[in-house]
């Protein structure tokens, strides 16, 4: 009854979602963490830039939301290319009719997929290859 009672509050105070007119770029949000908050921020009415290295899994993630009334668009690239970058928050600005409201920064990788295995040294020395300091 308590859930039903919060559903109705939250629907005289947001009735188009917490996030409307708003939008997002949502990196890695092709899969995991990043697909789920895509379809969170898009049922809170977002408009969601989803962005992902693997082109397949970011439009099915804006297919998805699209399909379900939401409103997205498939940005998908390498967030280690400047260009990259420049042609996102272009396309993303377009789609918000020249705003950006939210970015989520959650892309990211791992050799073997665990986090837990990354050593700190393993780190910092790919940092320093990604920024052309060692080869």
């Amino acid at each position: 009854m308590a859930e039903k009672r919060v559903a109705q509050i939250a629907g005289h105070l947001y009735p188009n979602g917490m996030l409307a007119g708003q939008v997002a770029i949502i990196t890695g949000s092709g899969q995991g963490i990043g697909a789920e908050a895509a379809r969170l921020f898009a049922t809170e009415g977002a408009k969601v830039v989803v962005q992902d290295i693997d082109a397949a899994k970011a439009q099915a993630v804006a297919k998805e939301i699209n399909d379900k009334g939401g409103k997205a668009i498939a940005v998908p690239g390498d967030m280690l290319d400047a260009r990259y970058i420049n042609e996102l928050v272009k396309k993303a600005a377009e789609f918000g009719e020249g705003k950006i409201h939210i970015i989520v920064n959650n892309a990211g990788f791992t050799w073997d997929g665990v986090i837990h295995k990354v050593c700190p040294m393993w780190c910092f020395k790919w940092i320093l290859w990604q920024s052309g300091n060692i080869e």
